[in-house]
């Protein structure tokens, strides 16, 4: 879950964006899931899906969670958030003029990335290599200073799902659960940061909590008037037409889709 460590970015200030949004394609053989939120509140915010702590294991400390997803919705509309389970490597400099850079990762080959800083910024070494199956690991060097604002870990579908604060000579091991084993949580509010930003999960509203059962591919969140969640198989029982207005098609990676 989140570290809580304090950074000078500011949530919402500068914010770095998905990595589609810079021309970065997606490719995945795998199924494509779907959460559909359904906002019977009556307050308009915004949506937060992020993923569970237990999605990856680390072998440095407690990693930063942050926002997957994130989108603002108001009274009556629904949102679908669209992904694949692809991963990816990723850091992010949180300084003065935000950086990122994301990167696709198998869990057999090119599993393993070197991250470096000369004076043009923060890089991924290419190509990456291959190392143990099943773990995405990133190797920080010599040149990564012991005082930044940077962090690298791993996203999921174009966006960062998880990072640690970056530094020299670390090796950063990740162990991503079983897919069938995968959770998210999906949270509804005021708030001001913006995909890829480290949040703090114990200062966010209830959130719910998405398992997908065995075969199953669509879930849906209701939100209801008086903020309390429902969470079942399949798509909302009424969903409205899309020529409504009242839809949003929202995939990770890539945002609100025309």
């Amino acid at each position: 879950m989140g570290s809580g460590i304090t950074r000078k970015k500011l949530a919402g200030d500068h914010a770095v964006q998905p990595a589609a949004l810079l021309g970065k394609q997606r490719m995945s053989g795998n199924p494509q899931y779907n959460l559909w939120f359904v906002n019977q509140s009556i307050s308009a915010g915004k949506l937060c899906v992020y993923q569970d702590g237990g999605n990856v294991a680390f072998n440095q400390a407690t990693p930063d969670t942050l926002a997957w997803m994130v989108t603002g919705a108001n009274p009556s509309v629904q949102v679908n958030f669209k992904w694949d389970t692809d991963y990816d490597f990723a850091w992010f400099d949180y300084g003065s003029t935000s950086t990122q850079q994301i990167e696709s990762a198998g869990l057999n080959a090119g599993n393993a990335v070197t991250l470096s800083l000369n004076q043009y910024g923060y890089y991924f070494k290419a190509p990456p290599t291959s190392g143990p199956s099943g773990r995405l690991s990133i190797q920080m060097d010599a040149s990564i200073p012991s005082i930044n604002d940077a962090v690298a870990g791993i996203g999921m579908h174009g966006a960062g799902t998880f990072a640690s604060p970056a530094g020299p000579n670390i090796n950063l091991v990740c162990t991503p659960a079983q897919v069938s084993g995968l959770a998210y949580w999906v949270s509804f509010g005021p708030y001001t940061f913006e995909v890829n930003d480290s949040i703090d999960v114990s200062t966010l509203n209830t959130p719910a909590k998405i398992s997908f059962p065995y075969g199953v591919y669509t879930m849906t969140a209701v939100l209801n008037s008086q903020n309390l969640w429902s969470v079942y198989s399949g798509p909302p029982v009424a969903v409205t037409a899309p020529s409504s207005g009242n839809v949003v098609v929202y995939e990770a990676g890539k945002g609100i889709l025309p």
